[in-house]
């Protein structure tokens, strides 16, 4: 018995051998089938590991993105009357004039875009704005103004009426009037006051738009003159486009189709050589192109889908037949 277990003892233990030959002995197949009913321990993920840091900063900083501060309006506008010679110029042209009249560099204007009322310009930096307003006195010999983006609240009344009674005589509503009226009832003055759209002759009400800082503005909800529908910020709808090359519903800027006559739609000949009979361009009805009464045309909820389009293109061409044979 002591024979075999000096034997016992004299054989190494799991301890007492090398690393390569333990992981050798866990590698057997009598190892393996020993260990297979044993549940593997889960590894943990890495958005798992419990971290210092809050959510919303690990998160920009795994997709490499800061936080967006708002800043304001930092564009140039150079305001420029309907009938200005500047107003068909390209916007690179533009850059030039305005760099030849600031005495500044090309390169201090980063892009130029064309609005409503001119154009808009984006400066490099603070400082480069800085000087550019500035000098803005030197460019209105042109007959041009350069100003910053307004920060303006615009709010819309609608319902206003167009004359008060008064018990000695009737008082038509003034600009003055709306304004000093806004102040009464809102404590806060704006700093325009007009009327919003075409009023129809004998309507008795109109609306008016008026605009306040945006620091200074009212809440919304308020009336003037006792009367009216509730003051509401004011969204502007876009306006429906039209190409002038083409007569197709577009920008005409960029437009790359054959001119279109004005009067028969036609791409063969200009508008004051023609001599046929009234057609429209998108529908194809005896009307021109830019009538309101186009079916073709879109409305503010959008344009009217392919198959719309055949209907109506198939009901202008008969219209259009039945007009030509009425003339003939």
């Amino acid at each position: 018995l002591q024979v075999k277990q000096k034997k016992k003892s004299a054989l190494p233990s799991n301890k007492t051998l090398p690393q390569k030959l333990q992981n050798t002995e866990k590698n057997t197949w009598a190892s393996i089938t020993r260990q297979g009913n044993q549940v593997t321990p889960a590894i943990p993920s890495l958005s798992a590991i419990p971290s210092n840091t809050p959510k919303h900063l690990r998160a920009d900083k795994e997709k490499g993105k800061h936080p967006k501060l708002f800043t304001g309006d930092d564009r140039l506008f150079l305001r420029l009357t309907k009938e200005h010679e500047w107003q068909p110029l390209a916007p690179s042209a533009i850059r030039e004039l305005i760099c030849k009249h600031l005495e500044c560099s090309l390169t201090d204007t980063l892009l130029i875009r064309r609005t409503a009322t001119g154009f808009a310009s984006t400066a490099k930096d603070k400082e480069t704005r800085q000087l550019l307003l500035d000098k803005s006195s030197m460019i209105s010999a042109q007959n041009a103004v350069i100003e910053p983006a307004s920060d303006l609240v615009t709010y819309h009344i609608r319902n206003v009426p167009v004359a008060i009674q008064s018990p000695n005589n009737k008082v038509f509503v003034t600009k003055d009037m709306v304004e000093a009226e806004i102040t009464r009832v809102t404590q806060a003055s704006p700093t325009t006051v007009r009327p919003h759209g075409k009023t129809k002759a004998g309507a008795p009400y109109q609306s008016w738009l008026a605009h306040f800082p945006r620091s200074h503005a009212p809440r919304v909800g308020f009336r003037i003159f006792d009367e009216s529908g509730l003051a509401l910020v004011n969204k502007p709808r876009q306006n429906i486009l039209q190409c002038k090359r083409c007569l197709g519903f577009h920008s005409t800027r960029g437009c790359s189709r054959a001119p279109a006559c004005a009067n028969c739609a036609s791409t063969m000949h200009l508008t004051f050589e023609c001599k046929g009979l009234i057609r429209c361009r998108n529908c194809g009805s005896p009307h021109k192109s830019d009538s309101r009464n186009c079916l073709a045309r879109p409305s503010r909820t959008g344009p009217p889908s392919k198959e719309q389009l055949v209907t109506i293109r198939r009901m202008g061409q008969r219209d259009y037949h039945a007009a030509a044979r009425a003339n003939a």
